[in-house]
């Protein structure tokens, strides 16, 4: 490991390329999952047939990976760059809740007021805040169901604000880590019917801490593209064998992201001089469209392609493969179109947080 100021400030593409990696594999699997309601109105038999170990490799994996994105990206950011907490909480808050309302209340128009479904208003205050809290199905899941994951990114922020306050005091890894390590702990002690708590204190919490851990450690140092290649391989072989068999969380699904993350920062300026590079700007600033806008598009990209008789005459693979690459299209779309002018209006908001603190 070489001592050097390699990586740059702001956007990483290295970054970038591996949210959309994450983004289309999570998108996938979902894929696979819709099939199973999908396939059978146009006379094909379901594709998943091992529903456990698909959801770890697709569905776990990338979800971790993203986290460890998240602490690794915002460690940066919190540690370089002068901002006020208050500031810090409210462009990460609200960069998170603008879509995702906006999505949310055509979903609820869409879908949630028709049918068998029937919500109750706590459930669906708590959906909009991202508050933990079982559906009409008894399921614990927001309106846009893969929003899920969005909770733990709120409740980052939340950390990272507490301890932004305490920066000139505390070390920001330390006060984030303590305070998410205390949230699992409580979690795990706490009597089953304590839901909320018991939901926010699950394992995947602890994936923003090696991100963070890494930011440190990788910001001061280079890594050589050979050793590069070595930890992705790596990471890509554990990941491989948590389809197999899951043994924790933090260890088959954190490590290998951990692997993967830290082996892709060495081919940084690789990818700035590549056309590469370009595609996972695209892709990578694209994947909160792509992520939340999945629910639509994969039902839109089924109706498509049955109605068309396409889905007729492409294999199983390639009608998932396709159903992906319509929600890879529409959510870039999304993201150019109307997730672009929210933050443009979310940060014309009178900056009235903005006490910097000092580095």
């Amino acid at each position: 490991m070489k001592k050097s100021a390699s990586l740059p400030t702001g956007e990483l593409l290295s970054i970038e390329a591996l949210r959309g990696l994450a983004a289309l594999c999570i998108v996938y699997y979902h894929a696979m999952l819709y099939a199973e309601t999908y396939f059978p109105r146009y006379g094909l038999q379901p594709v998943v047939t091992n529903k456990a170990q698909w959801h770890e490799w697709l569905g776990a994996t990338p979800v971790d990976l993203f986290f460890l994105i998240s602490g690794f990206v915002l460690y940066r950011l919190t540690t370089t760059q002068t901002i006020s907490p208050a500031r810090f909480c409210y462009l990460r808050t609200s960069r998170i809740f603008g879509l995702y309302w906006l999505l949310s209340l055509i979903f609820l128009f869409t879908f949630g007021l028709t049918g068998d479904h029937h919500y109750s208003r706590e459930y669906l205050l708590k959906s909009l805040l991202l508050i933990p809290a079982l559906n009409d199905q008894g399921a614990p899941t927001p309106l846009i169901f893969v929003a899920w994951t969005l909770t733990y990114e709120i409740l980052f922020y939340l950390t990272l604000t507490l301890a932004l306050a305490l920066k000139n005091t505390i070390p920001v890894f330390l006060t984030a880590s303590v305070v998410i390590s205390a949230l699992y702990a409580a979690a795990q002690a706490s009597p089953e019917h304590w839901f909320t708590l018991r939901w926010i204190g699950k394992d995947v919490i602890l994936d923003f801490i090696p991100g963070m851990l890494l930011a440190m450690v990788l910001t001061k140092h280079r890594l050589h593209r050979k050793t590069g290649l070595a930890l992705i391989a790596a990471g890509a072989l554990l990941w491989i064998q948590q389809a197999v068999h899951l043994n924790h969380r933090l260890v088959d699904g954190a490590l290998p992201a951990a692997l993967i993350l830290m082996g892709s920062l060495p081919f940084e300026s690789a990818l700035r001089k590549s056309p590469a590079g370009k595609l996972a700007r695209l892709i990578g600033n694209s994947t909160y469209s792509i992520y939340l806008i999945q629910v639509f598009s994969l039902p839109l990209a089924y109706h498509i392609l049955g109605k068309s008789h396409l889905i007729q005459h492409l294999s199983h693979p390639e009608t998932l493969l396709a159903a992906t690459i319509i929600t890879l299209a529409l959510g870039m779309a999304i993201y150019y179109t109307v997730e672009i002018r929210i933050n443009a209006l979310r940060k014309q908001v009178p900056q009235w947080t903005d006490t910097p603190t000092k580095n």
